[in-house]
């Protein structure tokens, strides 16, 4: 359970929306190059789950994703995603879980560590760090998924002492 802990929280770092890590299947995962593919997602109407294609066409990408991560992701494979799935339902390794688990579990792991957030804020989070850490936008925006450049600014929320360093900036002028 920890190791799937450990994987399940680096992939929701990763920008993947729930339903997107839902529906990764370990053909989606190139471990010579590093990079996860995100080509379909899981969508749950009255107790059922379908695997359709992903949200919009942008939302169709690859993600390279650090060599720890991928080092987790294989020990995770060997011992816990040996079906279809990378997180499957509990009942069958070949078959997607559902996009509501993803939500569950993530809140439990969120209890355990006596942290309050939600499975979306994470993807803000996450877009708004790798911005203020120098990643220009449209890396960003491929990243997300995002069709707009305007969607990923939404997103981001700089902190406060990237508001004085731009006041300090402008006070140069004077």
């Amino acid at each position: 359970m920890i190791l799937y802990k450990k994987v399940f929280r680096q992939f929701l770092r990763r920008l993947l929306r729930r339903g997107e890590l839902a529906a990764l299947t370990c053909d989606n995962i190139d471990f010579d190059s590093n990079k996860i593919y995100v080509t379909q997602s899981v969508c749950e109407l009255k107790d059922k789950i379908f695997i359709k294609s992903t949200k919009t066409d942008a939302s169709n990408r690859s993600m390279t994703i650090p060599t720890l991560m991928m080092n987790i992701l294989r020990e995770h494979q060997k011992n816990f995603a040996t079906g279809e799935f990378v997180f499957p339902s509990s009942t069958d390794k070949n078959k997607a879980q559902a996009p509501s688990n993803i939500c569950r579990i993530y809140r439990k792991i969120l209890k355990m560590a006596g942290v309050k957030s939600s499975l979306h804020i994470l993807r803000h989070t996450n877009i708004t760090n790798l911005i203020t850490n120098g990643i220009d936008i449209k890396t960003v925006k491929n990243r997300a998924g995002h069709t707009r450049i305007e969607t990923t600014m939404s997103y981001t929320h700089p902190p406060e002492d990237l508001d004085r360093k731009a006041a300090n900036i402008f006070e140069k002028f004077f």
